[in-house]
């Protein structure tokens, strides 16, 4: 065709020409018929579809057609007779190109070359190049070049190799292993994390059965069954798990998900088979519930009253031994009543007032020494430890406590009271028998919690209590045998010149020896000790101290906690403060950007650098606006949570929160709320603000585009509104962390939005939760009660 097209065309320009030099003198009408076809054949150059040019054999341009013009994009005078290396048409490079195909061409090729091009209106185009010689009578006239424009379809193909490549990208960064079965479940393919996984290769795998990666073990009936409905019906599997001893890589808890795919490379439908390790999963699970079986097992037998109370104060949980003292038949009889239902009133009430203090403040009770009486009038005294239950935002949720019973103890203190005055009165009169009543004094020391000692200035231990035993592990017997090195060799590195310099104290200064230091027990745990001794004395011509020392490791443990307590306050505390400061100058630029657009606005259209500050105050207007998102969750999370409660339409929430914001062109939304949804009691403003954090977070997990759906529905106490988006999801061990303040995986965040909005929420009497699969979507889910007053039709 291009070879007619290229005859057509050196006629018109060169053989019409020729033939009416050789029909000189023949008659008119013969002449007007030439002139005629000649009119013809040149309608039909300048109406081409592709560019034409006719260069004659030195080189130089005779004639275009209008399509060669639009490419030039310029006037055909620039262009005749000019010699075309001159023109400045093609770069050097191609025009070399040119030139050898000239060659060519004269020794009767056809040639066709793709070449670059840059026109004079600065496009640069992609041109497919065919040129042809033209003879008359067998000498060379000239060279006629046809220009064909494929810069879209360049364009296109370059696109198409870059999603191509894109899309082997994305399948190459799964961690997940992925492999691509034909209908005979043949490997056709897979990504690098499969055989990573399996420890195969290419070769070994692709084009066999799937079943050989385990012998056929993997042969299950079921499993291919399913497969192969997958194929015919095109119905996915999802987490089909399959236990197996694999090849290589040993035991395996594998779940399985697949799907039908098509390609264009293959007329058959083909199977996208997903295979995650859940091994750990399992395993995780299983380790949870035994650490639940512990913590039964520990409520259920020790001797100490162990319970957990809301935040007002009721029962949540209590364990066996604490059920027994209050007379009841099964912890459970206590859950949801509080202490007034089963002590004296008095006595109620005082603990009423210590627990909620402790809600109120945050600070523990520890080691409050108490005098219960019960209902029927049996005196029992405790020593009660309480501490403050917070949820992850820092907020006191409720109190676990413990009580232990020291009447035993008490009634020993007082008779040990007694017998000490009594023994003082003695004292002279039965000096003989001193050490018969240090040895009764002795055994008495041994049912108090702390620690009794009496060693030699060297740190030499000749005497320790038998409860050493509960907080050090080694028995009184051991500690004898092995001496101070036994003692000195498991302090903490950080406080043994500590605990030396104050020992040394105590004997060679007379000062008291008073030190809290860590100490390894002989399980290996890191315990906390406070230890003090006062005096030293002489006996048997060597100096001894006596002392005692506590297990303090629980209330370290509770101070540490108060610490991290009063942190999150003060970085509530700056993020106030920042908020308020930023505040006034940050209106001010919104101000001045509004005049920037106004004043651009009224510019002449015909002034050049309009459309750019159009863009800068564009550009300028956003960041402003990310800066007043960045004070508002400052202010947000740091201002107390103050409640303006009203009826309001959740429709009309989510429309004034898509109508304050910048849809993405590459994202759908979707609103599914029905117009009867029942009117919602919560402060409209902020309950706006949570909506509008979840969707600018939708929207920012999805650079690429996607769908964002909202849905509403209801249950009998509570509506739900599920914020849906097709994004890049979150990965598994950053669930458990968005919420906390301060934690963020973006470039440009601050950790506030989420804390925020579950802050908002849950001060509602709701809760916010996530549910999501990386490169599938997120689904936050906001749970908001129903009042009684604002139920449909209630």
């Amino acid at each position: 065709m291009k070879s007619n097209m290229a005859g057509i065309l050196a006629f018109s320009h060169v053989g019409n020409r020729k033939m009416m030099r050789e029909k000189e003198g023949t008659d008119a009408e013969v002449q007007d018929a030439f002139v005629e076809s000649g009119i013809r054949l040149r309608k039909i150059f300048e109406n081409l579809s592709e560019a034409v040019i006719y260069i004659d054999k030195y080189g130089k341009i005779l004639d275009l057609n209008r399509k060669a013009l639009e490419l030039y994009g310029g006037s055909k005078e620039e262009l005749l007779g000019k010699h075309f290396t001159r023109v400045n048409i093609f770069s050097p490079k191609n025009m070399l190109t040119l030139m050898k195909n000239f060659k060519k061409i004269l020794s009767g090729e056809e040639t066709r070359v793709n070449v670059s091009f840059k026109n004079k209106k600065g496009q640069n185009l992609s041109l497919q190049c065919s040129t042809y010689a033209v003879r008359i009578n067998g000498e060379l006239d000239g060279f006629l070049v046809i220009l064909t424009d494929i810069t879209e379809r360049r364009k296109a193909e370059l696109q198409a190799k870059e999603a191509r490549e894109y899309a082997e990208d994305i399948v190459e960064t799964i961690r997940e292993p992925l492999v691509v079965l034909d209908k005979d479940l043949r490997v056709v393919s897979a990504n690098s994390a499969f055989y990573r996984t399996f420890k195969v290769t290419p070769e070994r795998v692709e084009k066999h059965s799937i079943y050989e990666l385990s012998k056929y073990k993997l042969d299950i009936a079921e499993l291919r069954t399913r497969l192969q409905q997958v194929l015919a019906e095109n119905v996915a599997i999802e987490d089909f798990e399959v236990e197996h001893n694999f090849p290589k890589i040993g035991w395996r808890i594998m779940p399985l998900n697949a799907r039908r795919v098509s390609s264009k490379t293959n007329k058959e439908p083909l199977i996208l088979l997903a295979i995650e390790d859940g091994t750990r999963r399992k395993e995780a699970e299983k380790e949870l519930l035994f650490q639940r079986k512990l913590f039964d097992a520990l409520m259920d037998n020790i001797p100490d009253a162990i319970y957990f109370k809301d935040a007002e104060s009721r029962f949540i949980r209590i364990n066996k031994a604490h059920a027994m003292r209050m007379g009841l038949k099964a912890p459970e009889e206590a859950i949801g009543k509080m202490d007034f239902d089963f002590y004296p009133l008095e006595f109620a009430q005082k603990a009423y007032e210590d627990e909620q203090n402790i809600v109120k403040t945050g600070k523990p009770l520890l080691r409050k020494t108490e005098r219960i009486v019960d209902k029927n009038g049996q005196v029992r005294w405790v020593s009660a430890t309480k501490v403050p239950i917070r949820d992850d935002l820092g907020q006191v949720v409720g109190i676990v406590g413990i009580s232990r019973d020291i009447t035993k103890l008490k009634q020993m203190e007082k008779k040990l009271r007694k017998y000490s005055q009594r023994l003082e009165e003695m004292v002279k009169e039965r000096t003989r028998q001193l050490r018969k009543s240090e040895e009764k004094y002795r055994r008495l020391i041994q049912h108090i919690p702390d620690v009794t000692w009496t060693s030699t200035q060297e740190g030499k231990t000749i005497f320790i209590s038998d409860n050493v035993k509960q907080v050090f592990g080694y028995t009184p017997e051991e500690i004898y045998r092995k001496g101070e090195r036994l003692w000195f060799g498991r302090i903490h590195p950080d406080d043994l010149e500590k605990v030396k310099k104050a020992y040394k104290a105590l004997f060679e200064k007379g000062e008291p020896y008073e030190v809290e230091y860590r100490i390894r027990r002989k399980d290996g745990k890191w315990i906390w000790l406070y230890d003090r001794a006062r005096t030293t004395y002489w006996n048997a011509g060597r100096r001894y101290a006596d002392g005692a020392f506590s297990d303090i490791t629980e209330r370290k443990e509770l101070e540490e906690r108060l610490k991290k307590a009063e942190r999150m306050a003060a970085i509530g505390s700056t993020a106030a403060m920042v908020g308020h400061d930023l505040r006034n100058p940050l209106q001010v630029m919104m101000n001045l950007v509004y005049v920037g657009k106004k004043i651009v606005k009224s510019m002449p259209s015909s002034l050049a650098f309009k459309p750019r500050f159009e863009k800068i105050c564009e550009a300028m207007e956003r960041q402003v606006q990310y800066m007043d998102k960045i004070v508002s969750d400052l202010q947000d999370y740091a201002r107390p949570m103050r409640l303006e409660l009203a009826e309001t339409s959740l429709l009309t929430i989510m429309k004034n929160v898509l109508k304050t914001l910048s849809i993405p062109k590459n994202i759908e939304v979707a609103v599914m709320v029905p117009e009867d949804f029942p009117a919602l009691l919560v402060d409209s403003h902020l309950m706006t603000r949570v909506f509008t954090n979840l969707v600018l977070n939708a929207f920012q997990a999805m650079p690429q585009g996607g769908r964002l759906t909202i849905e509403a529905s209801l249950t009998d106490k509570e509506a739900l509104v599920h914020v849906k988006d097709t994004g890049i999801g979150i990965e598994k061990e950053n669930i458990s962390k968005i919420f906390n303040p301060l934690f963020t995986t973006k470039a440009k965040g601050q950790g506030l939005g989420l804390p925020v909005c579950k802050r908002i929420v849950e001060a509602h009497g709701g809760s916010i939760t996530v549910q999501s699969t990386v490169n599938k979507g997120t689904i936050f889910t906001v749970k908001i009660p129903l009042r009684q007053e604002v139920k449909k039709g209630g």
